[in-house]
């Protein structure tokens, strides 16, 4: 009973995170109040997260609990700070807080839990949303002393992962040996699309044709990306879900909007309902 208590607990701070990210790509006649209660509940989320070990009890939930909760506590601060540009005092509250989380998420203890051995090492889950989360920091400001180095590590990434998705046989990297999602692969995808890559056109490249390969392997009775694909092939092991599918839909708007827009119509027939 204890341990289902502790579990719905948990799983009302993932969702205040995903409701924080969510809300600050809406416009209100309200922002700024939405943004001092967003405020609000990210204090509260960050005094769990440096004080009473959120992280590693999100971990003994399920295997990416981690890397989740870190991620999206990152990347609403970042978000936060860039919706209201001109608030110097926010962006630097903001900017230490995603480093806090962007460091946690690089650290030895966080990566053990991914296995080393796949294509790209570590995996797409743990490369995307720590390489999605680091780009997002560099949006944020290019000042702070630390940027050279955050934005060489970026720059190493990016050529990392285009180097694993042209060795690939399909669009999907690996999250784990022989295991592969591609909303894991969207949010990797993504944050290569974070940035500008002027001297380097293989990562470029890798972004601009992602999207062509993964048209062509859909194979889901309703046309929308299945949930889960086999590693080899690229091809379907499991139809889409609503909750895979919406995460995807989100990144792919940042990919590649008109192939977003058509995803988007499908899943908006199929998995969508007002009654």
């Amino acid at each position: 009973m204890i341990r289902r208590i502790v579990q719905a607990l948990l799983a009302v701070v993932i969702f205040l995170l995903l409701m924080i990210n969510i809300r600050l790509h809406r416009t209100s006649p309200n922002t700024g109040d939405i943004k001092r209660d967003i405020k609000k509940q990210l204090s509260f989320v960050g005094n769990e997260l440096h004080n009473n070990e959120l992280g590693p009890k999100m971990q003994s939930i399920y295997p990416e609990g981690e890397v989740f909760v870190y991620s999206l506590y990152g990347l609403a601060w970042c978000e936060l700070a860039l919706s209201s540009a001109n608030n110097e005092k926010l962006k630097s509250e903001a900017l230490e807080e995603a480093l806090f989380a962007l460091d946690h998420l690089m650290s030895n203890t966080v990566k053990s839990t991914f296995h080393k051995n796949t294509l790209l090492p570590y995996g797409a889950y743990y490369r995307g949303w720590t390489n999605y989360l680091l780009a997002k920091v560099l949006q944020l400001d290019k000042t702070f002393p630390e940027y050279e180095y955050y934005k060489s590590l970026y720059d190493q990434e990016c050529t990392e992962i285009a180097q694993a998705m042209v060795a690939s046989q399909t669009p999907y990297l690996e999250s784990y040996r022989n295991l592969a999602w591609p909303a894991d692969m969207s949010v990797l995808v993504a944050s290569l699309a974070q940035g500008e890559h002027p001297a380097n056109p293989l990562v470029k490249y890798q972004v601009e044709h992602w999207t062509g390969k993964v048209e062509k392997l859909i194979d889901t009775p309703t046309g929308v990306i299945g949930h889960q694909v086999n590693s080899v092939s690229g091809k379907s092991e499991e139809n889409a879900r609503g909750s895979s599918s919406a995460l995807t839909l989100r990144l792919l708007a940042e990919i590649d909007r008109e192939f977003a827009s058509r995803q988007y119509e499908l899943w908006n027939k199929h998995f969508v309902t007002t009654q």
